[in-house]
């Protein structure tokens, strides 16, 4: 990953986990899903059009961000929470920045 001007990125840890069966039935026509895994743990990355988030918080209970629309994501469970990473980079980039978090 090269250092690249106005590039951002978003890192958001919630308590919860992944559920890809829910995020299957969300997402558009022009959002791709594949199912990864990052640290050891499952992943979830979606790529494409701008889509909604909804993971599972520590109770069970469905919670959709309705903050924004989302682009590239990368969704993963780790240490008992979700982690979620929002950038527009590669699948592979976002893996490998997603591999140095412990």
């Amino acid at each position: 990953m090269s250092p690249q001007a106005g590039l951002s990125a978003i890192v958001v840890e919630v308590p919860g986990r992944v559920d890809v069966n829910i995020i299957g039935k969300i997402a558009g026509p022009g959002t791709k899903i594949e199912q990864v895994t990052v640290n050891g743990g499952p992943g979830i990355w979606l790529e494409g059009e701008p889509h909604q988030v909804i993971y599972a918080d520590g109770r069970g209970n469905f919670v959709q961000d309705t903050l924004r629309l989302a682009g590239n994501t990368l969704l993963w469970e780790q240490g008992g929470v979700t982690l979620r990473l929002e950038a527009q980079v590669s699948k592979e980039d976002a893996l490998r920045l997603a591999g140095t978090f412990r």
